[in-house]
């Protein structure tokens, strides 16, 4: 199934541009829309407290939180604005797109409640795509990725700087035969119709009861993509994620697709996490599905 509605939040203006060239890349290969959403969340102040002093100072802190969130939405409102003209990519209404127009793009801005309701627009989209700032992902970004990626229900393309100006060539699939993999996997089948070559990578053992990296690889080749399999080692002397870094590097990989893994709010902190490594880590664009 082709890509016909693409997701794009924007929250922080140092990486809209990067989102919308990612969006704008995928929207020209499938003749798609892109909805750009912004969402201002409303000032509030603490419930339950008592201010018999302090309402005029309340009322001028909410009043300049009120300016500083207007301000930072026209800021992103006129990156979008610029992005699309210099693109060439038409402001329509999403239920006015028509193919024969090409990459078509619309704009919203509205209150609302993050990250929820950031998630629920992108369950009624193909695919959402972020972006990330050059070092580590900061607050609030990470978090709207990762909820994004395990509550929306849909695939999420997170981009770094520069690296998705057009749709991706050669792809790294992380297989391990689990239930995510597999969703990662259906989720990039409209991008593997113009990739080159793909690589499908299982790191360290797979159960015997799962189906190994070599039965997804022939899935994609009755797809008419031309893909191989291959198994490494977990050698131990560097994390899974590193292994897997190294081989895109190896592989001159454009995008990494790969099941994303939730655990305890607990576990995420003190041990970390496959997932959140990749999304802090990884040079190269991601696919990921819950």
């Amino acid at each position: 199934m082709a890509v016909k509605k693409i997701f794009v939040p924007l929250q922080n203006v140092d990486v809209a541009q990067t989102a919308l060239r990612a969006a704008i890349a995928l929207a020209r290969r499938h003749k798609a829309h892109i909805e750009a959403l912004h969402i201002r969340q409303r000032p509030n102040v603490p419930a339950g407290g008592y201010y018999p002093v302090g309402v005029v100072f309340v009322d001028d802190h909410i009043a300049e939180l009120t300016k500083a969130l207007a301000a930072e939405a026209a800021a992103i409102k006129e990156t979008f604005d610029r992005v699309m003209k210099d693109e060439g990519v038409s402001i329509v209404d999403s239920g006015a797109h028509r193919d024969d127009a090409g990459a078509t793009a619309s704009w919203c801005d509205r209150q609302g409640v993050l990250p929820f309701d950031l998630s629920a627009a992108a369950r009624v989209a193909d695919i959402t795509v972020f972006a990330r700032a050059a070092s580590d992902l900061g607050y609030p970004d990470a978090n709207l990725i990762e909820e994004a990626i395990f509550q929306s229900g849909r695939p999420v393309i997170v981009a770094p700087p520069d690296t998705f100006e057009r749709t991706p060539r050669r792809i790294l699939v992380a297989w391990n035969g689990g239930r995510e993999a597999a969703r990662a996997l259906a989720a990039a089948m409209p991008l593997f119709e113009e990739s080159d070559a793909t690589l499908v990578l299982s790191i360290g053992d797979i159960p015997p009861d799962l189906e190994g990296p070599e039965k997804a690889a022939e899935l994609l080749r009755l797809h008419g993509v031309k893909s191989k399999a291959e198994r490494r080692a977990h050698s131990g002397a560097q994390t899974a994620e590193d292994e897997l870094l190294k081989a895109a590097d190896e592989w001159s990989a454009d995008l990494i697709v790969m099941g994303a893994y939730s655990h305890s709010r607990w576990r995420e902190l003190v041990l970390g996490g496959f997932t959140r490594k990749m999304l802090k880590q990884s040079v190269y664009p991601l696919l990921l599905a819950h």
